[in-house]
């Protein structure tokens, strides 16, 4: 005889799975194993209220299943606002599949992942993620028709989603600045959490007499605070307040009284940013560097390399392409110079010096007259025609790369210039 218990709160810890579907509001999930392809996957359903659930397959080498489950839990939750906020009739669901992209790819393990989605009876549609191309879509769709993001179809979603983060950034420009223009700005998508390190106060704050450059806040509002974020968002709920706090200054701590204005603000500006000597200092996080050995550099080095070369030709693509707006990030000695970090590094140095390097051959590779690419073009036209071309001909040729190179370089710090006076 089974006895079945209610699951109730007093004893969701001992359902660890159910607890964590209970917390999402998830409707479903289905663990996939399948010893002989090597697949492990989670597909989780968050909603179906306005429809089946949509939300790629991410493939990616989790150190365990437990965050595994999480992130798709929480992945698939922010589908279904993701589908209902673009007023799609559509649910939210996700899928992760745990393993090494780069290694454990067979067409075995999509076919048999795409039968799991086809158990489902199409109340999960999948499509690309993380670590998954629309081939691997293919080998899926082979067993499934609940599957988008086919080659010829909708194909890559990755443009899209980028165009999204860059209306996301624009977006986000407007609340902050006033206007959704991005020139002259730089952005950070994810940055470190960093304390609340005093880096300047306004001459007309109250504060000004209270605090200095270099104090590091530590409570606010008698509450204690290890990051700057969790003082900005509780002087939003302070306006016109003076509260407790207590400031670290040379290893001393000081009770000191915070005015917040009517408008919400402290008057103080603070760190943005910290060399990475200092986050170390403070121990907020651990830095480990990785060494290696002369032979070790070797393999290292050849990797890097020709990920930076198909990560720049990708630029260049899109830099061609006038309705990406990449064109208008084209940057020239300026642009070069603030690539350049604050603080001397022979590693940063090296690295930019060996993608500057590889920009210039591949730039030099161009069919473009006056570079190596251009005499390229034209001896493969010989080898074919049998013909050389007139001098005349390449002597024009020659002047029209030519002007075509100094273009380039007139647009590009033209570029420096107008976000110079524009951006600022």
């Amino acid at each position: 005889m089974f006895e079945v218990k209610n699951i109730d709160d007093t004893n969701l810890l001992e359902n660890p799975v159910i607890a964590l579907m209970s917390k999402y509001n998830h409707e479903q999930l289905l663990f996939c194993n399948d010893n002989e392809s090597g697949l492990k996957a989670i597909i989780a359903i968050h909603n179906t209220i306005l429809g089946p659930a949509l939300g790629g397959t991410r493939m990616w080498m989790y150190k365990n299943e437990q965050e595994a489950l999480t992130d798709v839990l929480r992945l698939s939750r922010g589908m279904t606002y993701k589908n209902a906020i673009s007023g799609l009739n559509l649910g939210g669901g996700k899928a992760v599949i745990i393993g090494d992209s780069k290694t454990m790819k067979s067409e075995a393990l999509f076919r048999r992942f795409g039968k799991f989605v086809q158990s489902l009876g199409g109340k999960y549609i999948t499509a690309e993620d993380v670590g998954i191309s629309p081939l691997d879509m293919t080998y899926v769709h082979m067993e499934t028709n609940h599957v988008v993001g086919l080659p010829g179809k909708s194909g890559d979603p990755s443009p899209i989603t980028a165009y999204g983060v860059y209306m996301g950034m624009k977006a986000a420009a407007k609340v902050q600045f006033g206007s959704d223009s991005l020139n002259g700005k730089k952005i950070s998508v994810v940055e470190l959490r960093l304390p609340f390190i005093v880096s300047a106060v306004d001459e007309k704050s109250a504060n000004k007499n209270t605090v200095q450059p270099k104090d590091i806040v530590t409570s606010f509002n008698g509450v204690p605070v290890k990051y700057a974020d969790q003082v900005v968002t509780a002087v939003k709920e302070l306006k016109g307040k003076t509260v407790p706090a207590i400031i670290k200054r040379d290893n001393q701590e000081i009770a000191v009284s915070i005015v917040v204005n009517d408008s919400a603000k402290l008057g103080i500006q603070y760190a943005a940013k910290l060399p990475l000597d200092n986050l170390e200092k403070l121990a907020l996080y651990p830095i480990r560097k990785q060494s290696y050995g002369f032979f070790e550099s070797f393999p290292v080095g050849i990797e890097r390399g020709k990920d930076q070369l198909v990560g720049y030709w990708k630029q260049l693509q899109m830099i061609f392409t006038p309705s990406t707006g990449a064109y208008k990030g084209v940057g020239g000695f300026k642009a070069i110079f603030d690539i350049f970090p604050a603080y001397w590094s022979w590693e940063a140095f090296w690295s930019i010096t060996a993608l500057l390097s590889i920009m210039l051959g591949v730039m030099n590779l161009l069919p473009i007259p006056a570079l190596d690419g251009g005499h390229v073009m034209f001896l493969l036209y010989e080898i074919i025609s049998r013909r050389k071309p007139s001098d005349k001909f390449m002597e024009n040729a020659q002047m029209v790369g030519f002007v075509l190179l100094i273009s380039l370089l007139l647009f590009a710090n033209g570029n420096d210039i107008y976000k110079a006076i524009v951006g600022k």
